[in-house]
């Protein structure tokens, strides 16, 4: 009885302590915001949230030449993220938390990697060149949906240089030390506009690592190729996850697009086995996938087949989706069915999904799904207006852990967008947790612009955002092929969380393919996940041809970090 009455107390002390910062920080939004600025620009957002079980906000501002963010938030203990930086001439320097990109020229098929680092960040450009020296520790990001908060690693400094040496050739350059040493060199050279040939060698975490690349691209025809020779340990760096796992042997994918409504892309893959904490447990993967898209007569049509293996544990996936819009893009439809075999599974699921546009501000949709004997059924509609937007949904889930004798849960969701006063606006989101409760996260956000001593006053940042025409999205489900809300999926840097259906949608401005990374461990979901079954990259296509990715995630028995008792 003790024990249980000390617990009470400090979950009523910890939820004090969130609604508490979430109060703060509602206050700050409104006075920041309100009040008069020399300041260029200021954002600001703040609120709680029973999905993370946190609470707190972020103020990102820019001041002539100052810039950066300040978060605060409180979970299970006070966390704060904070960086500041200064352009001075043509150097920036930076102090606190910042994400660091490095490339080099033989990453022919992803974009680029990243880490996070908390220390001194000192940046010059110049006009054919530019580097990056950092000093500090590496970090990782623990943060939930309504700040940034990092979680420090191991000491690190790092040197990144790259320069245009001219039309044909450029270089790349990190150097990275921390208990092991990182020095990986590349060099690219264009012979043709639409020919480019690259090399690397170096070595990474004290390991060897080589490789050759080629990409060739015309109208028709797109080819990436690429041998690589790395150690079995080999990393670019050490205690953080990057975007995507490092390719190794030989890599090829051809996309042919012979008309503007018909594309194929097949690609072969193969992976290094990243485990941080037991680098002797990890396994190389491969991966090997064939996809069509085309266009008749209205209807879209996409195809995927899969075959994936890693030691004794395989995946093959087929999966084929046809959609259609009538009445001028009124009314939509689409269908997908996929099935799934492993060595020890035979999944086959089939999702429908159903939107009508009733008037040019009110929608209604339905989404179906079925897996064995298990069926979804969700639905709802959004309002949008200048003022508000508005979504409502009603949830069937089949839940064992609900606790009232039933098996299957019906409840109302809400998600909302409302503006209060200039830019201000208030947010607010709503689930069913696998326990059958409702949770909700509720915000206020906004971005002040004001004009600056000497310099002109800047456009609405509506003004110049570019959302892009071309979409990577995807559905997320459970073994049994019921919608996972919450799972965050990140694909080239971009972060998207699914929503009660399991979907998720990410705009790109160009149509290039890029990592994906399943982050179970940032998902806003209170129970833990793993990774069944995932693309390790994706293609942005126009929406009328991109298809629908699948993921595959179940529950994870694994116990969460507790912190140790004082």
């Amino acid at each position: 009885m003790r024990h249980h009455l000390y617990d009470r107390c400090l979950s009523v002390r910890a939820c004090t302590l969130r609604t508490a910062t979430a109060v703060l920080f509602a206050m700050v939004i409104a006075c920041v915001l309100a009040m008069p600025s020399t300041a260029q620009s200021v954002w600001v957002q703040g609120g709680t949230s029973t999905i993370s079980q946190a609470s707190g906000g972020e103020l990102s501002y820019r001041w002539r030449d100052v810039g950066g963010f300040l978060s605060i938030g409180y979970s299970q203990q006070l966390d704060v993220g904070a960086y500041v930086a200064y352009k001075y001439r043509s150097y920036q320097l930076g102090a606190g938390d910042h994400l660091q990109t490095f490339h080099l020229d033989t990453d022919n098929f992803e974009s680029g990697r990243y880490f996070y680092g908390r220390g001194l960040h000192v940046t010059r450009n110049g006009e054919n060149q530019r580097w990056t020296a950092f000093g500090g520790v590496t970090t990782i990001q623990t943060s939930p949906i309504l700040y940034q908060s990092f979680q420090q690693q191991d000491p690190t400094g790092a040197f990144f240089f790259q320069k245009e040496l001219n039309k044909k050739w450029s270089f790349h350059s990190t150097s990275i030390v921390q208990g092991k040493v990182t020095s990986l060199h590349s060099f690219r050279y264009r012979p043709l506009t639409n020919l480019a040939l690259s090399a690397a060698a170096g070595v990474g975490s004290n390991q060897h690592y080589a490789a050759l690349g080629t990409d060739y691209t015309n109208k028709f025809v797109q080819f990436n190729a690429s041998f690589t020779s790395a150690g079995d340990r080999f990393q670019r760096i050490g205690g953080v996850s990057i975007t995507a796992p490092e390719r190794i042997g030989p890599n090829l994918r051809l996309r042919v697009t012979p008309m503007r409504s018909l594309s194929a892309t097949y690609e072969h893959g193969k992976y290094r086995g990243v485990n941080i904490d037991q680098p002797s447990a990890a396994r190389d993967a491969t991966l090997d996938s064939l996809s069509a898209s085309s266009s008749i007569k209205g209807v879209q049509l996409s195809g995927l087949l899969t075959a994936s293996s890693s030691g004794s544990l395989w995946t093959h996936t087929q999966s084929f989706t046809a959609s259609r819009n009538l009445l001028n893009g009124s009314l939509g439809f689409a269908g997908t069915v996929m099935r799934q075999n492993t060595q020890s599974s035979d999944l086959r699921t089939f999702l429908f999904s159903a939107d009508q546009k009733v008037t040019t501000r009110f929608r209604l949709h339905e989404y179906y799904s079925r897996t064995g004997r298990t069926n979804t059924i969700t639905g709802g509609g959004q309002f949008v207006s200048n003022l508000a937007t508005i979504g409502v949904d009603h949830q069937m889930i089949y839940t064992p852990l609900a606790g009232t004798g039933k098996d299957v849960v019906q409840a109302w969701t809400v998600n909302f967008n409302i503006h209060i006063i200039d830019s201000i606006r208030l947010h607010g989101d709503s689930y069913i947790d696998p326990t059958g409760r409702v949770r909700y996260t509720g915000w206020l956000d906004g971005i002040h612009f004001s004009r600056a001593s000497d310099q002109d006053e800047p456009q609405s940042p509506t003004a110049t955002v570019n959302f892009g025409k071309f979409v990577v999205k995807g559905i997320v489900q459970d073994e049994k092929g019921a919608p996972v809300w919450g799972i965050a999926v990140q694909v080239d840097g971009k972060l998207a969380y699914t929503d009660n259906s399991g979907r998720f949608f990410i705009r790109f401005r160009r149509g290039e393919t890029s990592p994906v990374a399943v982050l179970v461990e940032q998902s806003l979901s209170p129970l833990s996940y793993e990774v069944v079954q995932a693309p390790v990259s994706a293609r942005a296509e126009t929406e009328d041809l991109a298809p629908t990715h699948i993921f595959i995630v179940r529950r994870s028995f694994t116990p969460p970090h507790v912190p140790p008792e004082t």
